[in-house]
């Protein structure tokens, strides 16, 4: 199957020069790499311009958001395998690798997630990029792979971004990544997969992801988090299912929101 990674940009002049030289080290020989840059003002897209790498692709946008910027990126990439990747987070090979064989042998999966070590920045990440740091999975025998549930997700989304992988059919059939969500775009696409499809992770750590300031949604109210996270949980939870313990994480999530806006007044 082809396999697509996936990025998307804005002012990531400081990490997008490092994330393209790991992808290009570990991606597979005939993957290809389309980055949306979502109208950067620094020099973002002269340094992926730079690049002298046929596989690569930039796509130019101007401030239409991260779901429209993932839904082009994905409408670009060919039929296949679909990987996302953050303008500061480093794909190991071994991550590619699983997604190959995954998607290739079990049509019934449609979302994949990998574990991921952390680092506050990307030069703390020199211990991990040193080589293989697992045993290359030669079969989805050798995968350790956890059935991610309705009850589980429906908890609350452990997974990083960085690691989904999927297919374009996938996406395709549940509706693309919604560009009406200001927050929880990945989260509100997770379990739209759910709802079709089998969900895995792989218990291995096939990503270095950077936890530092340049997180793309840390500054965003909290307030504004819990009420689209709460509409979003409301809207799949009569197709989903889950226990109805669950409930509780709700009621839990309500009440934050409603401390929050009473120390607001």
């Amino acid at each position: 199957m082809n396999l697509t990674v996936i990025i998307t940009t804005y002012n990531a002049e400081k990490t997008i020069g490092r994330v393209l030289v790991a992808l290009k080290e570990n991606c597979p020989q005939d993957a290809r790499v389309v980055v949306v840059d979502d109208g950067s003002t620094d020099s973002t897209r002269e340094i992926i311009r730079d690049k002298e790498w046929p596989a690569l692709s930039l796509i130019c946008a101007d401030k239409i958001g991260r779901a429209r910027a993932l839904n082009v990126g994905v409408a670009a990439a060919k039929e296949g395998i679909i990987c996302i990747n953050d303008a500061d987070d480093l794909s190991l090979w071994e991550r590619f690798n699983a997604a190959k064989i995954l998607f290739e042998n079990r049509t019934d999966f449609g979302l994949m997630f990998t574990g991921a070590y952390e680092v506050e920045h990307l030069e703390d990440c020199s211990e991990y990029c040193s080589g293989p740091q697992i045993a290359s999975a030669q079969s989805i025998h050798d995968l350790k792979l956890k059935e991610v549930t309705v009850n589980r997700l429906y908890r609350g989304n452990p997974f990083h971004h960085s690691t989904a992988a999927f297919t374009k059919k996938t996406w395709l059939e549940v509706g693309k990544y919604r560009e009406d969500l200001p927050v929880c775009i990945d989260y509100d696409f997770y379990l739209r997969v759910l709802e079709k499809r089998r969900v895995t992770f792989v218990d291995s750590k096939m990503l270095i992801r950077c936890i530092g300031n340049t997180r793309f949604y840390s500054k965003f109210s909290r307030i504004n988090y819990l009420k689209v996270l709460l509409q979003i949980r409301k809207t799949y939870r009569a197709a989903l299912k889950p226990n109805i313990l669950l409930r509780f994480y709700d009621l839990r999530l309500a009440l934050q929101l409603r401390l929050l806006k009473s120390t607001k007044s």
